[in-house]
């Protein structure tokens, strides 16, 4: 569980468990509860976690789900989990590896390994929105709120590059890498969230949104339903970074569950 002012671990002990999680939700807007679904047991604690967490807060479950994919009890866990917290975004260990034998020279480091950095990297750069002062424009934030305690199943879009600035290249980067393969079709909302620096002008952000709305929103998801937002304290030689969470897909779409 990690918020802008700390963290708090659970350390297997059922006992302290309704403890931790009280002292972890105080004034809490959004609560992140990460985890790898390793066994039935591990995802069953974390839908406890959520559920713990969900009437106080407003939940999102980052899961990694392992390349083998999930037995029929995990399965079960897993659409638990969903139905539990207001948000969950899966990191399908499969397709990290996928991007990091097509991008990475050489490949071959741990799925599991990349996923944890991917998520420091998505908590700092789409949830550091409802705080940060230097996003723009203005984040709505009843709207972002409504996105987030209602989306349901989200696929996560993100995509990084360090020698251009061309808004094609940038979706198209982020656009190939899915976290998590779903029905877009089926989405209702979208938050999409850049990480740039000086050579990103207004229009690259601007060409950013439409092309990104053009490849990943479908027709379901109406203008005010769909949130881009940047931040230009990114230092240029640290390149630049969009992520993009795609809302309220069929859960039925995804290939290990069914």
């Amino acid at each position: 569980m990690v918020d802008s002012d700390g963290s708090c671990e659970y350390d297997g002990s059922q006992e302290d468990l309704e403890s931790s999680l009280t002292e972890a939700v105080n004034d809490l807007d959004i609560a992140v509860v990460t985890g790898h679904f390793e066994t039935t047991w591990s995802g069953k604690l974390l839908d406890t976690v959520c559920e713990k967490l969900q009437n106080s807060t407003t939940v999102v479950a980052l899961p990694s789900i392992p390349q083998h994919g999930l037995s029929n009890s995990e399965k079960e866990a897993f659409i638990d989990l969903v139905k539990t917290s207001d948000t969950t975004a899966p990191f399908d260990l499969t397709k990290i590896e996928e991007i990091n034998n097509r991008e990475c020279t050489p490949p071959g480091n741990d799925p599991l390994a990349i996923t944890n950095g991917l998520i420091v990297e998505l908590i700092t750069d789409v949830f550091a929105a409802f705080q940060d002062s230097l996003a723009a424009p203005p984040l709505p934030h009843d709207t972002a709120y409504e996105i987030f305690e209602n989306g349901g199943l989200t696929l996560l879009f993100r995509g990084s590059w360090k020698d251009s600035a061309d808004p094609t290249e940038v979706v198209e980067r982020t656009v190939s890498n899915p976290m998590c393969t779903g029905d877009l079709q089926t989405a209702t909302g979208g938050f999409g969230f850049v990480r740039f620096g000086d050579q990103f002008t207004l229009r690259e952000f601007e060409k950013s949104e439409e092309l990104t709305m053009e490849s990943l929103a479908s027709d379901r998801v109406d203008d005010d339903r769909w949130i881009f937002c940047g931040d230009s304290s990114q230092q240029e030689n640290e390149g630049y970074r969009l992520g993009v969470l795609v809302a309220d897909i069929s859960i039925e779409s995804l290939g290990f569950v069914c």
